[in-house]
């Protein structure tokens, strides 16, 4: 979900998906992997069809949507706070708290004749509000390929490098690329800027990132199909007497490289490669290293506990 999807009023979701199945005649046989055939645009239409006919079933069955299609915040919900009702505003690209407030958008309409019906791609499916879109398909061994995937679906939901603020108090928010429509910019006012930042927060224990069928955590294949652990590599080729493979988990330096951009291992004064010299646990050795250094070796007394400030808000009916 993210936030140019709620700036309009949509949900946008990302999927990861095998293409095929894996199968076992028994439970001591190996799975195997059997390839399904490849999709076609009709099946991806077909699919959508489906969707948009049983989700909005779905949405009225647990009533969270009324019988003209918005979606509808019930009384007892509103007692466990405004969440709720910024949802239910943000999905909509309504204001919940200010009824004045809004959202605009800006650009340059595309040149050509209007009401154009637009061109999808294959693979890909239009229908009264929904889309699918499943072009997407890394074959096997492109580690590369699927690592950029996987971290294009796992960006987050807002980019700070695109927010500006204009001279008149306006939260702007750039595109990063135009729509259909012209639109490469969208402009909040202050307050349903925060409503929509407060729509992305995830409720508590709710998992933003989950592995299904023969990928899950408690899957019984999933140890015969995700690459094992060094150590287990090492047990099963030293009693086999063959040769130990190289383990592919990053180490803590790689991972600070790629994911922050930051070489946690380059020295930022004399740009020499940092080096492991040893692990110092002696009490006495500390101290003595920390005041050649001219740093304190006394750790700071920490603050007593308390608990978090609380904001008195006010609401009307309260």
């Amino acid at each position: 979900m993210g936030i140019e999807g709620l700036a309009w009023g949509a949900l946008h979701f990302h999927a990861l998906v095998l293409d095929g199945v894996y199968t076992a005649p028994d439970a001591f046989a190996a799975p195997r992997f059997h390839p399904a055939r490849p999709l076609t645009s009709a099946e991806v239409a077909r699919l959508l069809s489906k969707i948009r006919s049983r989700l909005p079933r779905l949405c009225r069955r647990r009533g969270l949507l009324g019988d003209e299609g918005e979606l509808d915040v019930r009384d007892g919900e509103l007692d466990q706070g405004l969440l709720p009702l910024i949802h239910a505003a943000s999905i909509q690209g309504r204001a919940a708290l200010d009824t004045e407030a809004g959202c605009m958008r800006l650009g340059i309409p595309p040149a050509g004749p209007s009401g154009e019906a637009p061109v999808l791609k294959e693979l890909c499916a239009e229908l009264d509000g929904f889309s699918l879109h499943a072009a997407v398909r890394v074959p096997a061994g492109e580690r590369s390929r699927l690592e950029h995937l996987c971290r294009y679906v796992s960006r987050p939901a807002l980019s700070s490098k695109r927010l500006s603020i204009s001279p008149t108090g306006k939260v702007i928010h750039e595109l990063r690329a135009p729509f259909r429509d012209g639109t490469t910019h969208f402009v909040f006012d202050p307050l349903v800027f925060i409503e929509r930042l407060a729509a992305l927060v995830p409720p508590p224990r709710m998992h933003q990132l989950t592995y299904h069928g023969v990928l899950a955590p408690g899957s019984s294949w999933r140890s015969e199909l995700v690459p094992s652990t060094a150590r287990e590599r090492r047990r099963s080729c030293g009693a086999a007497g063959g040769r130990v493979q190289p383990c592919h988990r990053y180490s803590w330096a790689e991972l600070m490289k790629r994911v922050f951009g930051q070489d946690v291992l380059t020295c930022p004064r004399c740009g020499s490669r940092r080096r492991w010299i040893a692990a110092i646990t002696a009490a006495g050795a500390i101290v003595r290293i920390l005041e050649h250094l001219s740093l304190p070796s006394v750790p700071p007394t920490p603050a007593p506990p308390r608990a978090p400030p609380q904001l008195e808000l006010w609401f009307e009916g309260c």
